[in-house]
């Protein structure tokens, strides 16, 4: 999983430069004080291999679900009856979700085969952080290593 991990973080480096944080998904935007330490907008990854099956007693294939948490800070006034700049600004998060679909859609590793989204949802917070939460899948084969006594 670390190298599906460091896969994804390196796509999103160079394809996504707006993403000003990509990290491990460890609760930055659940469990704050003051402010989620992290810089915004950002991208929270979480990996679980929600099925495998053995191909054979050392070997299994996997389906892999990468869930990324895209979070943004409120950047002002979407409604219609704000001025188009102002719009322009609060609604160029949109423009950063889509980049991460173009970058990640497809993607894929000797290691791992292509992503593929599965779905898109956005959370309901209390905090006004803007969160929008992509699930990506994709399949792997895993296979056990043996480490030779010396």
């Amino acid at each position: 999983m670390k190298t599906i991990y460091l896969a994804v973080v390196e796509q999103l480096k160079t394809k996504v430069p707006a993403l000003r944080w990509i990290d491990a998904d460890m609760g930055q935007l659940d469990f704050y004080e003051m402010r989620p330490s992290v810089a915004f907008p950002c991208a929270l990854i979480d990996i679980d291999l929600p099925e495998c099956v053995d191909n054979s007693e050392l070997v299994q294939m996997c389906d892999v679900a990468i869930t990324i948490r895209l979070a943004f800070e409120p950047a002002g006034q979407a409604n219609g009856a704000a001025p188009e700049s102002v719009q322009t600004k609060a609604l160029a998060m949109w423009d950063t979700v889509s980049a991460v679909f173009s970058a990640l859609q497809g993607f894929g590793t000797a290691e791992f085969g292509g992503l593929s989204r599965q779905s898109q949802t956005n959370e309901k917070r209390e905090d006004n952080i803007k969160v929008v939460k992509q699930v990506w899948t994709a399949t792997f084969e895993e296979e056990v290593i043996i480490e030779e006594e010396v």
